[in-house]
């Protein structure tokens, strides 16, 4: 998949679970693929040299480039190679 440890990428956005924190214009695209991933926050990166699977559909990815107000310049932005990154608490 092309990730490993050191890999830089660009944070294109901090999604919280329903009822956390969340910003007004949430593209449903987005919602519908972050409700299925196990842990909040996510963390969604993208990494220009990713190469797995896309975690969005071609119709989410649709949605979310319509939505300038969430994302700004989706010109930019390679959807299928964004990577959710779960935040975790280590001691």
């Amino acid at each position: 998949m092309s990730l490993f440890n050191g890999s830089r990428g660009t944070i294109r956005d901090i999604v919280y679970k329903s009822g956390g924190y969340q910003p007004n214009n949430v593209p449903a695209g987005l919602v519908s693929a972050v409700e299925r991933l196990p842990e909040w926050p996510v963390i969604m990166v993208e990494f220009p040299g990713y190469s797995g699977p896309s975690l969005f559909t071609a119709e989410e990815i649709a949605d979310m480039k319509t939505n300038q107000a969430r994302w700004g310049d989706t010109t930019v932005i390679n959807f299928s190679k964004l990577v959710p990154i779960y935040a975790v608490e280590r001691r």
